[in-house]
């Protein structure tokens, strides 16, 4: 790791001090004759093969009038962007329709959804997990960190609020096209109190925004 860090910093040098002499102009051969050094030389430490002393260094920065420590902060940026970018990058996940399960609710006994949609939770992501709830069946009370959407996409659906001490706080009847949102740790259920299976969505976001 340290060789790996060691190299991006190299890598993050040459490429500022390349930026820095192109913005002025200035060709390899010209930095390099008031140096007494070859362009190869410099071309390798703009490419991040090599690096030089701080002496030399301080030499390249005064030809560019800048200072050390807006060089230093232009590396640092270089990284905080680099690591941004891979920040993104890693928070782009497709989900195809045949790699999503229902999580179906027989009584107080799931069939837990696919192990995808789990570790989506775990790492704080937003996930919707389609939900089957068989006739006449409810789920158990429920309450864990985050949010909650659950939006009926066929069906009617009643959702009960819980007290601390399990005692009835309210519930909500909703139907097809009408969702309800709310704080997961309000102790919950969904109950079906019909003859037919409702099928809703739940929209989990694991913190509070």
């Amino acid at each position: 790791m340290k060789d790996l860090e060691r190299d991006s910093f190299r890598y993050h040098l040459g490429q500022v001090l390349k930026e820095l002499r192109e913005n002025l102009g200035h060709s390899q051969g010209f930095v390099c004759k008031q140096l007494g050094r070859s362009t190869s030389w410099l071309s390798m430490i703009e490419n991040g093969k090599t690096t030089t002393t701080l002496d030399v260094l301080n030499i390249i920065l005064n030809i560019y009038g800048v200072s050390f420590l807006h060089f230093f902060e232009s590396i640092e940026l270089r990284n905080q962007s680099k690591d941004s970018n891979e920040s993104i990058v890693e928070s782009i996940v497709v989900i195809k329709k045949n790699e999503r399960h229902p999580l179906i609710i027989y009584g107080l006994s799931y069939l837990l959804p696919y192990r995808k949609q789990q570790e989506f939770v775990r790492k704080n992501r937003i996930d919707f997990v389609p939900v089957i709830l068989l006739a006449n069946r409810k789920s158990a009370i429920l309450q864990h960190a985050g949010e909650e959407y659950w939006y009926v996409v066929e069906g009617v659906l009643t959702v009960y609020f819980y007290k601390a001490d399990d005692d009835l706080l309210m519930s909500q009847t909703i139907s097809k096209d009408d969702a309800v949102h709310f704080n997961s740790s309000i102790k919950h259920q969904a109950v079906n109190q019909t003859k037919q299976p409702v099928k809703f969505v739940t929209v989990r976001l694991p913190k509070i925004f």
